[in-house]
């Protein structure tokens, strides 16, 4: 299977391969999906230059296409567009009349709405799940919705995508539901439920001070249970979510699961276990959740694993984001021991970001643009989390690569970056593999 697949396909991939719909041989696949990943791409950037492709787009015969070209043309708020997502609207596919559905809407046409609500009801729960993550992308309108699809839907896969945009979307109101999903049968959706309280905990202001009861979020409480979850990717997540938590220190005390019975350890040490765990989520998690306590021991580790050929993409990525997410406090920590004439700390950056004597940054550039080396394919996800501008022109110039799944990976990165200095490049591309 494709990496594209494992790292950053999107909601339509997983009811694409479970449709029984195919999009032909695998050369013609492939250039579909790179001129979908650019479409999504300019999107994302938002800058009108992409109007005429995505027009295009919308005419295509591909509906992978045409649902892409769909969401950009409600990004790009495309007036012109209004017909033809109007013809849409009847396609044969779901993830078409689903797209363009929500465009219309973003377009101002309030009579998309009713089909947009209509698609929660549907009896295929691939229909169900993909609108709930659509309907997630429009905010506080249809949060309430989304709750309600969380307490009545019968299918878990529903529910979690339910869990997931309530939770990217910091929806309070639904706190107490997502708390019940975590003794949820279905281990994914106790997984999504730990992520999701964390997240609502982050943009909530803290509990008043009380003389007789703990300020401590029940929520927090209750992702901490799951930290001794029967499910190791469970206990996993909950680790992590429970470093995300505002009250979290890395003395927090939770419980793990032991041979016999559990044991009362500290977080911090709990996630260094982590760390030497052979299992790839267990090990990214363990480091995000470092990260997530400022424990800047764990630097020189994330550096070591973004440069190991031998280390999974998974757990790049996940060093990557804990490399970003601790980056500004140890910068800051060595800026203060600078200024009063110290000695850097052995766990800070060594002030230049290095890897074995090299730039980490020159390192993930030059694996970048050579094809041959063995981190090229990783380099992608690594730029994803790590959120350099300085990479962005060696991105742009590796959308001209031959290698048809870096093209991909590398145009929906330059979209989560927004860089608009790549718009040019990105239209070039859609014409280059069609429509």
């Amino acid at each position: 299977m494709k990496k594209i697949f494992s790292i950053i396909a999107c909601a339509f991939i997983f009811p694409l391969l479970i449709s029984g719909s195919a999009l032909g041989e695998p050369d013609k696949y492939a250039k579909i999906l790179v001129s979908s990943k650019a479409l999504e791409a300019l999107g994302k950037i938002g800058d009108p230059a992409a109007q005429e492709v995505v027009m295009q787009g919308l005419k295509s015969k591909e509906f992978f296409v045409k649902a892409y070209a769909s969401q950009a043309a409600g990004a790009l708020n495309l007036k012109d567009a209004v017909p033809l997502l109007r013809g849409l609207q009847d396609d044969e596919n779901y993830l078409v009349r689903i797209s363009s559905s929500k465009a219309l809407y973003e377009l101002g046409q309030s009579s998309a709405q009713e089909m947009l609500i209509s698609f929660l009801e549907d009896e295929d729960a691939a229909v169900r799940a993909v609108a709930v993550e659509q309907l997630g992308k429009l905010k506080e309108r249809f949060l309430p919705k989304i709750a309600a699809v969380l307490a009545e839907d019968p299918v878990a896969t529903v529910r979690i995508k339910a869990v997931q945009e309530l939770g990217k979307n910091k929806f309070y109101p639904a706190a107490a539901l997502i708390m019940e999903a975590l003794k949820d049968e279905n281990p994914q959706l106790r997984q999504a439920a730990c992520v999701a309280l964390a997240q609502i905990n982050a943009a909530t202001p803290p509990a008043p001070a009380k003389t007789t009861r703990s300020r401590e979020d029940p929520a927090m409480r209750a992702v901490a249970a799951r930290v001794s979850d029967n499910d190791p990717m469970v206990q996993a997540s909950a680790k992590e979510a429970l470093s995300a938590f505002k009250e979290a220190k890395k003395s927090y005390p939770v419980k793990v699961k032991k041979a016999k019975g559990t044991e009362t350890r500290r977080l911090d040490k709990v996630l260094w276990e982590g760390t030497r765990s052979t299992d790839p989520l267990m090990k990214a998690s363990a480091y995000v959740g470092l990260a997530n306590l400022k424990d800047e021991k764990v630097v020189p580790a994330l550096l070591k694993e973004i440069a190991d050929p031998l280390s999974p993409a998974s757990v790049k990525k996940g060093a990557a984001k804990a490399l970003r997410v601790i980056k500004p406090y140890a910068l800051g920590k060595a800026n203060d021991v600078l200024a009063r004439n110290r000695r850097l700390p052995a766990a800070s950056f060594h002030a230049a970001f290095s890897v074995q004597g090299k730039d980490l940054m020159l390192m993930i550039i030059d694996a970048l643009e050579n094809y041959k080396n063995p981190l090229h394919a990783d380099i992608p996800f690594v730029l994803e989390e790590l959120r350099e501008p300085i990479t962005l022109p060696a991105l742009r110039h590796a959308l001209y690569q031959d290698d048809t799944d870096a093209v991909a990976s590398v145009a929906y990165v330059l979209g989560e970056l927004k860089d608009k200095e790549a718009v040019a490049d990105l239209i070039k591309i859609v014409k280059q593999y069609g429509f």
